[in-house]
C-alpha cells in the first residue's frame, strides 16, 4: 500500500484515515510471489473539514422569561455557506445559506439548546450544546 507515493505497510487491508483533511490516493499494488506478475489499483478519497464555529449564551435570565440568546459564530471554511438549527425541548429553528459570521438566536427560554452547523457544500457537520440557566 501507498498513500500519496508513501509507502503504509503491507497488510491485506488498510483503513481510510478520516481525521486529515486533504485529498489522498491509495494505491495498492499485488504482486503473485510464483509468477511474480503484478497488478496494481488506486483510487482517491477528499477528506473535507467540518464546520468550525462557536456558540455561547449571553447570560442568564429570570426564571419564566424567554429573553435568552445565543450567539452562534461560523468561521470555517471561509467561502462556504451553512445552514444551521438550533433546537431545545420547545423549540425548533433553522437557517440556511448563511456565510461565516455571527448569528444571535434571541427569545429564548430556560433550557440546553442543540446546535448543528452543516457546510451546504461537502455535508459535513459539527455539533455542540449550549444552556440558558435561570438567575
Amino acid at each position: 500500500w501507498t498513500i500519496n507515493g508513501v509507502s503504509s505497510g503491507n497488510s491485506q487491508t488498510l483503513g481510510v484515515n478520516n481525521t486529515t483533511v486533504g485529498t489522498f490516493e491509495y494505491e495498492v499494488l499485488v504482486t503473485d510471489p510464483v509468477t511474480t506478475c503484478f497488478t496494481r489499483d488506486s483510487t482517491v478519497y477528499t477528506i473535507n473539514p467540518s464546520p468550525t464555529f462557536t456558540a455561547a449564551s449571553t447570560g442568564a435570565i429570570a426564571c419564566g422569561a424567554s429573553t435568552g440568546q445565543i450567539n452562534i459564530n461560523i468561521t470555517a471554511p471561509a467561502t462556504n455557506l451553512f445552514q444551521y438549527s438550533l433546537t431545545s425541548a420547545a423549540t425548533n429553528r433553522s437557517q440556511q445559506d448563511r456565510p461565516v459570521g455571527t448569528y444571535p438566536e434571541t427569545g429564548l427560554a430556560q433550557g440546553t439548546y442543540n446546535i448543528l452547523v452543516i457546510d451546504q457544500v461537502s455535508g459535513c457537520s459539527s455539533s455542540t450544546a449550549v444552556p440558558i440557566n435561570n438567575i
